[in-house]
């Protein structure tokens, strides 16, 4: 028996197989859009040269258009450059190349100058990427359509949706994008210092040469007044026998390794001592500071910090001249022994300082390391002065470092010596209030029946700001006292150093 079927009825599935029918047609619409959107989000990188740097760019959604630039590890600075198109573009830098960035900024006759020099790269690296996302649109589109039943005809319109979705897309960008956003930016990570560092480079483009190159005259000028000093009389004049430079915390500053570089020359220094935090990161974009090491033609042993990393100690065993003291077995240079201790966080590749109770479980460590000696260290080197604690009366002479704060201290027969900090702090001393001064310590040592000991210490401060200097000499008796024994003389008030490392 056939039911009747009442007008009503008939027009509601009239609509509905209507509906259905629209909605097939448009899925492949749908589907291209939608895979459009995957597409740039999985679109494989595209990498190329911006300048001396070598640059990847992606992109993905995003709640608000912005360009982001990354800086492994360092952060990441954004700005909102398109905010009407859903999209974040991202440019990752992967590598330098550190000859061209030398070449490029010497070639820029400003900051900004040289950025503007780099800008035009980003357009074949932004046209490669458009071209790998809107080919993946495009295959995505077409058999996205084709397997959800829209045959031959629904996989050429999620093909052809697909594609210009993306193109769109990048059209949008390119239409909304504001350049002067960049003037406003958002700073994540460590770069949240970054408005301190700009201002510094717009600033002192020039003069950070200059400064490097006044090195030369202020070592000149110390060793002049280090002579005048040995003139006094013969309680003044040091032993020639062995003189150790010990330099610390230089903080990936270039300048403090031209003051090192002079200062080897100008003293004729024998060796080098240096009580870590070489880098901020431990990068490999860091260590092109270990080539101006290796070419000081001295013996340069070092100490690793918490600001260095793995990574950089293998950078540093590649060249001869310098010795990584983290085995705990003493090095000996010309009769003289040095004993060295890794900080734990340069273990690890976190800037981070280490744990008082790591700093403790190393310190009853290096205790153990001496006393099964049989003859205790000339010199023990460590970074942070806190793992020496206990060393009192067990060595003549302790180096360390990590406080940024030049000290001479005698306890128990004992000679603790802190460098304070070769680099100025780096980034860091850019942010004191006062300014930190650029640091360091010349011991002379004399040989004796019993070894060699330590009869004298020159100070060394130099002040970027003003281009002053100071020396202070401390004279250190048969029993290890300093004659003068506390912190070094200086200039001014203003000159005392206003920053503790971490």
């Amino acid at each position: 028996m056939r039911l009747p079927i009442g007008r009503g009825t008939q027009s509601a599935w009239r609509r509905a197989r209507s509906a259905g029918a629209g909605l097939r047609a448009a899925l492949p619409l749908l589907l291209g859009v939608l895979l459009a959107l995957a597409a740039i989000e999985y679109a494989i990188p595209s990498a190329g040269q911006v300048g001396p740097f070598r640059v990847e760019m992606a992109a993905r959604l995003a709640a608000q258009g912005e360009t982001t630039l990354a800086f492994p590890p360092f952060g990441e600075v954004s700005a909102a450059t398109h905010r009407r198109v859903p999209l974040e573009v991202r440019f990752t830098l992967v590598g330098v190349d550190l000859a061209a960035l030398r070449g490029w900024v010497g070639e820029a006759s400003s900051a900004e100058a040289a950025w503007t020099s780099a800008l035009g790269s980003l357009q074949p690296l932004a046209r490669l990427f458009l071209l790998r996302a809107a080919g993946l649109a495009v295959l995505l589109g077409c058999a996205g359509a084709y397997l959800a039943g829209g045959g031959r005809r629904g996989a050429a319109v999620g093909a052809l949706t697909g594609g210009l979705t993306v193109i769109l897309l990048a059209a949008g960008v390119a239409v909304d994008f504001d350049r002067e956003a960049f003037r406003r930016p958002r700073y994540e990570g460590a770069l949240e210092a970054a408005p301190w560092v700009v201002g510094l480079v717009e600033k002192n483009w020039e003069r950070m040469g200059d400064l490097g190159e006044q090195m030369e005259a202020l070592a000149n000028n110390l060793s002049g007044l280090s002579d005048r000093l040995s003139g006094l009389g013969a309680m003044a004049r040091p032993p020639r026998d062995l003189r150790v430079l010990q330099v610390s915390d230089l903080h990936n500053n270039p300048v403090g390794v031209k003051f090192i570089t002079e200062v080897v020359r100008a003293f004729d220094v024998d060796a080098v001592v240096d009580t870590g935090d070489l880098t901020d990161w431990g990068t490999p974009l860091e260590a092109d500071l270990v080539q101006g090491i290796a070419r000081l033609g001295v013996p340069y042993f070092f100490v690793p910090g918490n600001h260095d990393s793995p990574e950089l100690l293998r950078e540093l065993r590649r060249h001869r001249q310098v010795r990584v003291l983290d085995e705990g077995r003493p090095a000996v240079f010309r009769g003289l022994s040095l004993l060295g201790l890794t900080d734990p966080a340069a273990e690890r590749n976190d800037p981070g300082p280490a744990a008082p109770e790591e700093l403790q479980e190393r310190g009853r460590a290096l205790l153990e390391r001496i006393d099964s000696l049989a003859s205790p260290p000339d010199v023990v080197a460590v970074h942070n002065g806190a793992v020496a604690a206990g060393l009192a009366g067990k060595v003549r002479v302790v180096l360390y470092g990590h406080d940024h704060r030049l000290a001479v201290r005698e306890e128990a027969g004992t000679t603790f010596v802190n460098a304070g900090t070769t680099g100025a702090a780096g980034v860091r001393g850019l942010q004191a209030r006062r300014e930190v001064p650029y640091s360091m310590v010349l011991l002379y040592f004399s040989r004796t029946a019993e070894g060699y000991r330590l009869r004298a210490l020159d100070t060394l401060e130099v002040h970027g700001q003003s281009a002053g200097f100071a020396l202070n000499r401390i004279l250190v008796g048969d029993e290890g006292n300093p004659r003068a024994a506390g912190e070094p003389s200086t200039s001014g008030p203003d000159a005392r150093p206003a920053l503790t490392g971490r």
